[in-house]
């Protein structure tokens, strides 16, 4: 199991589900790859799309300070010399890239969790 996901990982092994397939006999191996893996994984996939929405926009300051030219860096100059295109532009940039890591995420989530459809 993963590391990060241990404390995930932990709260899933208390479940009801998984107590009644070790008292049935199952594998641990069984247990672990089919009840406790894809569980345990589905909120890491929920929050990778919040984190790359962070990772596009979050970073202003620190490119601002090591003049590290990125989105965060441009943006930041955008906003000193009141340069709307290229704040709309920057920001659309953004926002595009939420949205395809959300879309993503929800396919991701369709593919773990067979209750999940894609209609």
């Amino acid at each position: 199991m993963d590391p990060c996901n241990e404390g995930n990982t932990s709260q899933i092994m208390e479940e009801d589900y998984i107590r009644f397939a070790m008292i049935r006999g199952v594998k641990d191996s069984t247990i672990a790859r089919k009840y406790i893996r894809n569980n345990a994984i589905l909120p890491l996939v929920a929050s990778l799309a919040i984190a790359f929405g962070y990772m596009l926009g979050g970073n202003t300051l620190v490119e601002s300070i090591f003049n590290y030219p990125g989105i965060g860096f441009y943006f930041g100059k955008a906003i000193a010399f009141r340069d709307y295109g290229l704040l709309t532009g920057l920001f659309s940039l953004i926002v595009v890239g939420v949205i395809i890591a959300t879309f993503l995420a929800e396919i991701l989530y369709s593919l773990i969790d067979p209750r999940v459809k894609i209609k």
